[in-house]
């Protein structure tokens, strides 16, 4: 039962650290396309139907709030 433990904990360490490098791989690169992508969302909403006013749709408010979603 004691070596049971010793791999449950090593293989829990080893996929919480894991996991923590690809969360921060992950918002290091996709985060800056996301956003750059949520430009030319707004950009186009600007440029389209004037004659159809459309309510404007949710998003989150940048900070946490951005990032928890």
């Amino acid at each position: 039962m004691q070596i049971f433990n010793k791999i449950f904990l090593s293989a829990l360490l080893a996929g919480v650290v894991a996991g923590l490098v690809l969360a921060g791989l992950q918002h290091i690169t996709v985060v800056p396309m996301i956003l750059e992508a949520e430009t030319y969302e707004t950009s186009g909403a600007d440029e389209g139907n004037t004659a159809h006013e459309e309510k404007e749709a949710w998003a989150p408010e940048d900070g946490t709030e951005r990032t928890f979603f």
